[in-house]
C-alpha cells in the first residue's frame, strides 16, 4: 500500500489532473455501489444470515421482500421481528418443522409465502396477520386450516396446495367472510368434496381444486351467478359436471381433464368460454352446444371414447 502512495505522489507530480480525476471516479464509482445497495427491494438469504440483514436493516430503506432458506437446526429468531419495513416475506424450508412464532410479530406483511416447511404453531402466528393480501402455505403437511382465517377480509390469494387438508377443515370456514377473496388453490390435497361455500363465493374469479379425489359435486349449491372465470377440476374421479355450471357466465376456462366423465349435459350459456378441456375421460359424445360459443379457441377432447364426428363445430 506504502509503495501504490509513493507511486501516485509521483505520478501527481507529473499528471495531477490525471490523478485527481481517477480518484474521483473511484469515489464515484463507490458511492454508486453504494446507493445502488440502499436501493435494493429484495434479498434472498439462507437463515443463518438473517441476524446480519436485521443488523444493516436501517441502511436498506427500501428493502420490502425477503426470501429466507430455513435450515431445521437454526430456528427462526426474534431479529426477523426487527425487519418492520419488510411486507413480502417467503420461507423455504427442507421438510423439517421450524419454529414460525417470530412472524406473530411482522403485522405489517401483505405477502407471505411458506413453502416445504411444518409447524405447530400455524393459528398462533397467523391470526396475527390480518392486513395480509396474499397467502401461501404449500407443501406444508397441513391438515386444517387456521380458523382465524375468516377475520382475513383484506386477503385476495390463498393457496394451501399440496398438503393434507381434511374437508370438515373447508367446511368449517365461513368462505363469504373472506370478502376480498379471488384466487383459490387447494389442488393436491386428496378431498373427496368441496365447501359449498366456494359455489357461492361472491368475489371468487380463480379456483384450483385438481389433483384432489373429488367424486360429486352437489348440483343444488354449485357455481351460479357468481364471477367465477377459472375452474381447475383435472384429476379427479368425477362422472358428470354439475348442471348449475352452466349459470355460470362469465367462465372462460374448464378443465375437468383425466376425470371418468361419460356425459355432458348440454352447454347453453357458456358463451364466454375460451378453452374447454375434457381430455382422458370416458364420453362417447361430443359436447352439444346451445349458444353461440365465437370465443372458444380450444376445445381438447384427446383420450376419449368418441365414436363420431360433430356434424358442425
Amino acid at each position: 500500500m506504502k509503495e501504490v502512495r509513493t507511486a501516485l505522489l509521483a505520478l501527481s507530480s507529473i499528471f495531477p489532473m490525471f490523478v485527481i480525476l481517477w480518484w474521483t471516479d473511484s469515489l464515484d464509482h463507490e458511492q454508486v455501489l453504494y446507493e445502488r445497495f440502499r436501493e435494493r427491494r429484495s434479498a434472498v438469504v439462507e437463515q443463518r444470515d438473517v441476524e446480519r440483514l436485521a443488523y444493516i436493516a436501517d441502511r436498506l430503506p427500501n428493502l420490502e421482500e425477503v426470501v429466507i432458506q430455513l435450515k431445521e437446526s437454526h430456528p427462526l429468531t426474534q431479529s426477523l421481528a426487527q425487519l418492520q419495513q419488510v411486507n413480502a416475506l417467503k420461507l423455504v424450508g427442507e421438510g423439517g418443522f421450524n419454529y414460525l412464532g417470530v412472524l406473530a410479530h411482522m403485522p405489517q406483511l401483505q405477502e407471505l409465502s411458506i413453502d416445504n416447511v411444518q409447524s405447530y404453531q400455524w393459528e398462533a402466528f397467523i391470526g396475527a396477520l390480518k392486513g395480509l393480501k396474499t397467502l401461501y402455505i404449500n407443501n406444508c403437511q397441513l391438515y386444517a386450516i387456521p380458523p382465524s382465517l375468516e377475520q382475513f377480509t383484506e386477503l385476495r390469494l390463498l393457496s394451501l396446495a399440496d398438503n393434507l387438508l381434511k374437508e370438515s377443515s373447508l367446511h368449517a370456514i365461513d368462505w363469504n367472510r373472506l370478502s376480498a377473496l379471488k384466487y383459490l388453490n387447494v389442488s393436491e390435497n386428496g378431498l373427496l368434496a368441496l365447501p359449498n361455500g366456494l359455489f357461492q363465493h361472491p368475489t371468487l374469479i380463480y379456483l384450483d381444486a385438481s389433483h384432489n379425489r373429488i367424486a360429486h359435486i352437489n348440483p343444488d349449491t354449485a357455481v351460479a351467478n357468481v364471477p367465477l372465470e377459472v375452474l381447475r377440476l383435472e384429476w379427479n374421479l368425477l362422472k358428470a359436471l354439475p348442471t348449475a355450471l352452466d349459470s355460470c357466465r362469465r367462465l372462460r376456462y374448464l378443465n375437468a381433464a383425466r376425470n371418468q366423465l361419460d356425459t355432458l349435459a348440454e352447454i347453453r350459456s357458456w358463451d364466454q368460454l375460451e378453452d374447454l378441456r375434457l381430455d382422458n375421460n370416458q364420453l362417447t359424445q361430443w359436447p352439444v352446444f346451445g349458444t353461440d360459443m365465437a370465443r372458444l379457441h380450444t376445445l381438447s377432447l384427446k383420450d376419449n371414447a368418441l365414436t363420431q364426428s360433430p356434424s358442425s363445430i
